[in-house]
């Protein structure tokens, strides 16, 4: 079973963005949104076929139920109510529906992660919009100050050359 820590540090690893390498992110993004996407599919598909194996585990245990009620301490009066509950009770169907509810959470964990890809998407997009209107550009001098800014530059080299 998939643990929120272990998705933050290893397998959604990949929501993280380098900002310095927006080009590679956004050659990669298409890849992990196909790849997440076809992960949640085929854990669709896996959900409804314990879905059917419950149904399948359901009908064979009521057959057996109705055909030897006194194994199951029904007793000479056999209700639907009382079968429902003695069906309800045996390990068989509790395990399919266990194998069920993990499914279920590792669907809704894929879900959340393709949620968190288109998201990834449009935080790809304002970064280089950002980039692209040169928020992260470096700083520069005020216009008539390049050779003042020059000239302190050298100095804190030389300076720093000297410790």
């Amino acid at each position: 079973m998939i643990r929120r820590q272990d998705q933050q540090e290893g397998e959604f690893k990949i929501l993280q963005i380098d900002t310095n390498r927006l080009d590679k992110e956004w050659v990669n993004q298409p890849k992990y949104f196909f790849d997440y996407a076809c992960q949640l599919a085929d854990a669709k598909r896996a959900l409804e076929g314990l879905k059917a194996e419950l149904d399948i585990v359901r009908a064979e245990r009521e057959m057996r139920i109705r055909k030897h009620p006194e194994k199951y301490k029904l007793g000479d009066k056999v209700t639907e109510g009382s079968i429902k509950c003695t069906l309800e009770g045996q390990p068989l169907v509790k395990e399919a529906q266990d194998k069920i509810l993990s499914a279920k959470h590792r669907v809704d964990i894929l879900q959340a992660a393709v949620a968190a890809l288109d998201q990834r998407k449009t935080a790809l997009e304002n970064l280089v919009k950002l980039t692209l209107s040169s928020y992260m550009a470096a700083p520069q001098a005020p216009k008539g100050m390049e050779e003042q800014v020059d000239n302190l530059t050298k100095k804190f080299i030389r300076q720093r050359k000297k410790d």
